[in-house]
């Protein structure tokens, strides 16, 4: 594991919980949306993290948020802030794979709450 992925990963997972405990203590929507709504507010944050770190670094970038964490945050449910944040940061629009992981994501969880 990088060291990128560790430090944004934990950035990533305290960032959701806090959010998350926020709107189930607010109390405005059932626990599944909670969750979603706190994963895509951390992925948007995250998109707009890399996007700063890559127009700044540019070639050098070092520290950038690591794609696999961002990939494994859309499938976790933040498939709206991934959308939120590919096209209001207009980043990682030309790369399929990215388009490919939101799709999935977005049809997984459309699953979930058909089911539930």
């Amino acid at each position: 594991m990088s060291p990128q992925f560790r430090n944004y990963g934990l950035f990533a997972l305290v960032l959701t919980f806090i959010v998350y405990y926020l709107l189930v203590w607010l109390g405005f929507f059932s626990r599944y949306w909670d969750g979603v709504l706190a994963t895509s507010f951390t992925l948007f944050v995250l998109y707009g993290i890399d996007k700063g770190q890559a127009k700044l670094l540019q070639e050098k970038a070092r520290n950038r948020v690591p794609e696999n964490l961002l990939h494994l945050m859309a499938l976790l449910g933040g498939f709206i802030g991934g959308w939120a944040g590919m096209l209001i940061f207009r980043h990682k629009i030309r790369k399929p794979i990215f388009w490919v992981v939101l799709t999935v994501s977005t049809l997984l969880h459309l699953g979930l709450m058909l089911i539930w």
